[in-house]
């Protein structure tokens, strides 16, 4: 399959992008608005001659963080556009052409200065192939290894995959803590299972097919657990608002690889009616998902960029990006989603999905057209 022009390849159905939006937040910490490291005057006087920024993103509720970069710089208007994930890697082919987009309908066609996408292997692939530029962030400096990819792009948040169940349904006790537990549990009672178990379809879900392929390099007996799931006649879904519809409406008992941070947001948001929803995280190991941000080579507005990135990395930006409950890449930072509170949970079962060539390569054509073809026949192997 040609993964630049063919959008089927890994399509995130509004993975992303429709449940973040409009969600209900806690508040961030208070605090002066004020970088971490202060930029050098010479790229403020630049930045402010560019006079805008133009933001690419899957997730646009984020009015914190606009918020706070229009008070640290008021020269700079930041613009944020929506896409889905697909559509948006398909869009930065044709902007290195100089092909603006209107992604809004707005009317007035723009290019992308930043992006910044859940979809962690199209971004570093699109990196990988030359469209980013390279940038010394200051505040790269407090990031983890995993979290940044030569100079050229970085992870955001910090966003731990596991099992999700109704509460009101399911006790906690019962809900399996491992892999293995869970082929057991099915094991032992097939017919409570039948048709009660919900995860993304890897062939029409971008998201799906990046965990699972990161679930086949972290775990030898992936195949057994994938034939426990398919035996169940699952529900395999494509984007994550109706798996926990179904959730929490009963007709799904266990939602697996489904991302935790989107239930703490969807059981706190009375607007989405999904207060029963719940997780846990996975005591064999637990993956760590995060949004990537890099600058285009196409970037109209660079130096506003440069501002931009340096603002998502700071202690401040990302405090915003923990209001969202997408939790933080960096140490200084208190949150239910940190490396340091999910260490205390889990030890080192915690895994964080690298920004590394690992991405690229799970997305080889050869590579996930095998892949495809075993879980389409896992039920019987």
């Amino acid at each position: 399959m040609n993964l630049k022009r063919n959008a089927s390849v890994v399509f995130i159905a509004v993975l992303f992008a429709g449940i973040v939006i409009g969600c209900t937040t806690k508040p961030a910490a208070k605090s002066s608005a004020q970088a971490e490291v202060a930029p050098s005057a010479d790229l403020i006087a630049a930045a402010n001659r560019e006079g805008t920024v133009v933001i690419y993103s899957v997730t646009t509720a984020v009015g914190g963080l606009l918020d706070e970069f229009k008070q640290l710089y008021p020269g700079i208007t930041p613009v944020i556009k929506g896409w889905d994930t697909t559509p948006l890697y398909e869009a930065m082919y044709e902007e290195a052409k100089g092909i603006p987009h209107d992604p809004d309908k707005s009317g007035t066609p723009v290019m992308g200065d930043v992006i910044w996408s859940s979809g962690m292997d199209l971004q570093f692939k699109l990196v990988a192939e030359g469209y980013a530029q390279p940038y010394d962030s200051p505040e790269a400096r407090s990031l983890p290894a995993w979290a940044k990819y030569q100079n050229l792009a970085w992870a955001t948040t910090y966003e731990p995959i596991g099992f999700v169940y109704n509460k009101k349904l399911t006790n906690e006790a019962d809900v399996p803590r491992t892999r293995a537990a869970l082929i057991q549990m099915i094991s032992q009672n097939p017919a409570k299972y039948n048709d009660k178990i919900t995860a993304f379809d890897p062939e029409l879900s971008g998201l799906g097919y990046l965990l699972l392929a990161q679930d086949l390099r972290n775990n030898p007996q992936f195949w057994d657990v994938a034939k426990a799931l398919k035996s169940t006649n699952i529900f395999a879904g494509s984007g994550s608002g109706a798996q926990f519809q179904r959730i929490q409406d009963g007709k799904s008992l266990l939602g697996y690889d489904l991302l935790c941070s989107y239930v703490a947001q969807q059981s706190k948001n009375p607007a989405l009616n999904r207060p029963d929803i719940a997780y846990v995280l996975p005591e064999d190991y637990t993956l760590i998902c995060s949004r990537v941000l890099y600058i285009a080579k196409s970037a109209p507005h660079p130096n506003a960029a440069k501002l931009w990135v340096d603002y998502m990395l700071s202690k401040r930006g990302q405090e915003q990006l923990c209001a969202q409950n997408l939790g933080s890449v960096r140490d200084d930072i208190t949150d239910d989603f940190t490396a340091a509170a999910i260490s205390k949970k889990l030890g080192n079962a915690a895994k964080p999905i690298p920004v590394s060539q690992i991405l690229a390569d799970d997305l080889q054509d050869a590579k996930r057209n095998d892949f495809l073809g075993k879980w389409k026949t896992a039920a019987s192997r």
